[in-house]
């Protein structure tokens, strides 16, 4: 035996490395260079790049485990002396090795130096007798062409004042299969690919510096929009700052995945979340809840009759019917909230957020609504209606399973009823639920019924003391509840779209009185009207305005539009078309409320407002509170700069007022001056003309 041997040692436990390091250092006129290999398909490529005269193989690998570990690379390297490293002793394991010419086999626990140099010796010398040199580049491309994986090497380089770059040094038919880089060889990747990603060349320095191997996955444009799994480790020299790239492309496997855990968490049928997705919504729905003190719903709703649908019609005819209804579902909800499909005709809903239990009522009675109109199914119409139980946490429980059985109970107490409406687990709620039923039922009638009426407040020049304009309020003669104002019922209306009725009436009747006023004598005023969101996103609202004024010949610089601060600010390109529509049309513009949104100064001075109206809020606490003292004044200096006037509403009282003559704000309107009227009273008050 020569006084010199390279042997490489595939073994990923360092113990044992560094065990089989001594042994081999301390052998007597013999130099053993020991290379080392933590995977099997490490081992491989240094089998074919490097010279090396034996193997030390361990068969239990991250990579690969058992006697198929040998068959491997006994397959790739058929002439290249293997001596087994096992932790068992094993006679079968023994005899099996012998069978695939493996040269011996060493049981870890006992090995010592003149075993490990004696069956060296026997594998060096069956080594010289088999193995040609030539033969060895022609087995390393036949082991790199015919795995199905990319194969690369790279060189890095790494050159101070350069930016980082590799070229190509070797690549496999496998790369130029699966790689979008075609004829790569001896090319840089900056000239190849100028847009290559810059964490690439990070990945490949650290590893050629460090000698660490990595092992990651990429999906993205990088591969041609398709998924890998890349393998990198050093290999030569420390020095060549060469590293060998294995990668793998899982794109299918990815998409495979990506539907399993689909069909997992989803209803094959609708496509909706299922039960297992659900909770897990659930669970994170009150945990948010928790930590943010606010309430949520769980609604389970089961369909009534559905049976009927597949006795009737057949279970493809209830299949179709169930996708109908998960679409009329989803557009009932909010898109913070969630429906699945739990099993069956069954549906359960989270609804979160919620500020108040009232808030549940409007959900649920829209998912009622949904079902008014009829479904077509296999060419027939089908009327079907849905009953609904409803948990609220914490009201109900604060455990999901406690959220879950009061929604459950509530639903088929509904069952028991009658079907086809919903209930709440708590009795109180219910309570208020029905009362809020019946109010947005009376609220639908109240204009035919003529129970809505308009009451008017008067603004007040605060130095003449003289009425400038009246605001129009909407009170609701309710035949139960009495004369109520808009904060009772605008909630609802708003909730509901009835509001831009209620707007459009407002509108109609504003003007009448109008138009009868001015007919009458009376000195001419300005009325202001407050439009909700609803009715000034409407595409046909300038249109509809200018007819409305045309019915009873009223001018238009005689009404006053007032829109509040959160829908000017919604869409500031939108609403700035739709303010210039109005004025050119000759109304006035007011920006109500002014204060409790968010307003860009920006926006305001592109806008075409007159007038701001501070909120009531402020001038509550002007006598306590020295930041609203400040705010008022900045907002009327600021207003005064950008030409519009101001307005302080809810003044109640001599030291108010006082505070605004002295920070010069022109108008004012409050309890102060006059409480909202009837027409015939405001008319008295017109022909007076002040309110000093």
């Amino acid at each position: 035996m020569d006084t010199s041997t390279k042997v490489l040692l595939i073994e990923d436990n360092p113990p044992d490395v560094a065990y089989l390091k001594e042994l081999l250092s301390g052998v007597a006129g013999h130099v053993f260079a020991l290379g080392n290999a933590r995977l099997l398909f490490e081992g491989l490529v240094l089998l074919g790049q490097e010279h090396f005269d034996l193997v030390l193989l361990d068969l239990d690998l991250p990579d690969s485990q058992g006697l198929s570990t040998a068959m491997h690379l006994r397959r790739q390297f058929p002439a290249m002396p293997i001596i087994i490293l096992t932790g068992l002793a094993d006679e079968e394991l023994a005899v099996k090795s012998l069978q695939m010419d493996i040269q011996d086999y060493v049981i870890k626990g006992q090995i010592s130096r003149d075993q490990v140099v004696r069956s060296i010796r026997y594998a060096i010398e069956r080594k010289r007798a088999t193995e040609a040199l030539r033969e060895r580049e022609e087995r390393y491309r036949s082991l790199f062409d015919s795995i199905d994986e990319g194969y690369c090497v790279i060189e890095m380089r790494l050159e101070p004042g350069r930016p980082l770059d590799y070229r190509f040094i070797e690549v496999n038919q496998a790369f130029e299969k699966q790689s979008t880089l075609k004829d790569v060889e001896g090319k840089w990747m900056r000239e190849l690919r100028p847009d290559h990603e810059e964490s690439w060349y990070e990945i490949y320095r650290d590893v050629a510096l460090t000698g660490r191997p990595i092992r990651f996955q990429h999906c993205g444009k990088a591969l041609g929009g398709r998924c890998f799994t890349l393998y990198a480790f050093r290999v030569g020299l420390p020095d060549q700052r060469r590293v060998a790239v294995l990668f793998n492309d899982i794109t299918e496997q990815k998409r495979m995945e990506e539907k399993i855990k689909r069909m997992a968490y989803h209803d094959a049928l609708t496509g909706l979340p299922n039960r297992r997705l659900f909770m897990d919504i659930v669970n994170l729905g009150v945990a948010e809840a928790r930590r943010h003190r606010n309430k949520l719903a769980i609604l389970y709703m089961d369909l009534d009759r559905f049976k009927e649908v597949n006795d009737t019609l057949g279970h493809e005819a209830g299949d179709k019917l169930l996708v109908e209804v998960a679409k009329r579902l989803k557009l009932s909800i909010r898109e913070s909230d969630t429906v699945a499909r739990v099993g069956g005709d069954e549906f359960n809903i989270i609804l979160a957020n919620i500020v108040h239990s009232e808030d549940i009522t409007t959900v649920a009675q829209k998912i009622r609504d949904s079902f008014e109109k009829s479904f077509m199914i296999a060419g027939h119409e089908f009327h079907t209606t849905a009953s609904i139980g409803i948990g609220i946490y914490p009201d109900d429980g604060e455990k999901v399973e406690d959220l879950f059985r009061c929604a459950d109970r509530a639903m088929y107490h509904v069952k028991e009823m009658g079907r086809n409406t919903f209930h709440f687990c708590n009795p109180e709620v219910n309570v208020r639920s029905l009362e809020r039923m019946k109010m947005e039922s009376r609220l639908r009638r109240s204009i035919e019924l003529g129970e809505l009426v308009m009451h008017y407040q008067p603004q007040i020049d605060i130095d003449t003391g003289k009425i400038v304009c009246v605001e129009a309020l909407v009170r609701w003669n309710h035949p139960e509840m009495g004369l109520l104002e808009s904060n009772r019922f605008m909630n609802v209306a708003e909730e509901t779209g009835f509001i831009a009725v209620i707007d459009e009436w407002a509108l109609k009747n504003v003007c009448t009185q109008l138009g009868t006023w001015l007919k009458s004598g009376l000195p001419p005023i300005c009325f202001t009207v407050n439009l909700s969101a609803r009715q000034f996103q409407s595409a046909d609202l300038t249109n509809k305005l200018a007819h409305i004024l045309s019915e009873p010949g009223v001018p238009a610089n005689w009404l006053s539009i007032e829109i509040k601060e959160g829908i000017a600010m919604s869409n500031t390109k939108r609403t700035a078309a739709r303010l210039i529509e109005l004025a050119k049309l000759g109304v006035h513009i007011s920006l109500d409320s002014f204060g409790t949104g968010f307003s860009s100064l920006d926006c305001l001075n592109r806008l075409p407002f007159e007038k701001l109206k501070i909120d009531k809020s402020f001038i509550r606490d002007i006598a306590t509170d020295p930041g609203c003292r400040a705010i008022i004044k900045a907002v009327t200096s600021m207003a005064h700069h950008m030409d519009l006037k101001v307005t302080a509403m809810g003044v109640e009282n001599e030291d108010q007022l006082s505070f605004l003559q002295k920070t010069q704000c022109d108008e004012a309107q409050g309890y102060y001056f006059s409480r909202p009227l009837p027409a015939r009273e405001l008319a008295e008050l017109i022909t007076a003309g002040t309110l000093s």
